[in-house]
């Protein structure tokens, strides 16, 4: 499909986008399943974290702690192995994502993008600031091709709520055909292309659908260029 217009900005999702983030998704549900405690799929217990308390925690509703406590109630893990868990949870989960580094594609290809005149922006569903988004953006040294960076915690709303790409295009001084949205969750997927926003799944899980499919971070540059 040969594109008709020129592209003058590109919204990133940032986790499993920009680097894997499942590391401490993994951890943890290896850590149910090694000690007998639950055993189901990783995605129906992650689905269960995400629907019912992550959403509140990323717009601030709901403290991080506060949230995975009651994770743990509702999934009726025993209150001794809860204790157990909550004693070590925070510090595992904050040692694995300060060993993430992004994908090896990622430098280079933001790089490109950046050098023909294209704004980069990461929007994303999180309990931290955009000060704290950017720091983690500079330890992996991409920082410097991001132009914008929009958090669900401060805008209260996150994806694939409109008002939270309304926000990004708002923010950046962009219309809708102007720009391209990276993502992998399928509900974010929709919802920007029900906005009006070219999309790009990358790093995804069948089904899913949108305008292109990548299997390589590298590929949205024949896709923009």
């Amino acid at each position: 499909m040969t594109l008709t217009h020129h592209y003058n900005l590109v919204i990133f999702d940032m986790g499993d986008i920009l680097y894997d983030a499942t590391a401490w998704r993994r951890w943890l549900h290896h850590y149910f399943h090694e000690r007998g405690l639950l055993k189901i799929p990783y995605h129906v217990l992650f689905d269960i974290w995400d629907e019912k308390y992550l959403a509140d925690i990323h717009k601030n509703i709901l403290e991080y702690k506060t949230g995975f406590k009651q994770f743990l109630d509702y999934l009726e893990i025993p209150q001794p192995e809860q204790q157990k868990l909550l004693q070590i949870n925070w510090e595992i989960k904050k040692k694995l994502e300060s060993e993430t580094k992004p994908f090896s594609d990622v430098p280079p290809t933001l790089q490109k993008i950046k050098q023909n005149g294209i704004k980069n922006a990461v929007l994303s569903d999180t309990e931290l600031s955009a000060v704290q988004v950017n720091a983690i953006l500079e330890r992996f040294a991409i920082d410097c091709y991001f132009d914008y960076i929009f958090v669900s915690s401060e805008m209260g709303h996150r994806k694939p709520e409109v008002e939270a790409f309304e926000y990004c295009l708002q923010h950046a001084g962009f219309g809708k055909k102007e720009a391209v949205f990276v993502a992998h969750d399928r509900d974010e997927l929709h919802g920007a292309s029900a906005f009006g926003l070219t999309t790009i799944a990358f790093n995804y899980r069948e089904p899913v659908e949108a305008n292109y499919k990548i299997k390589s971070f590298s590929n949205i540059l024949e896709i923009i260029l």
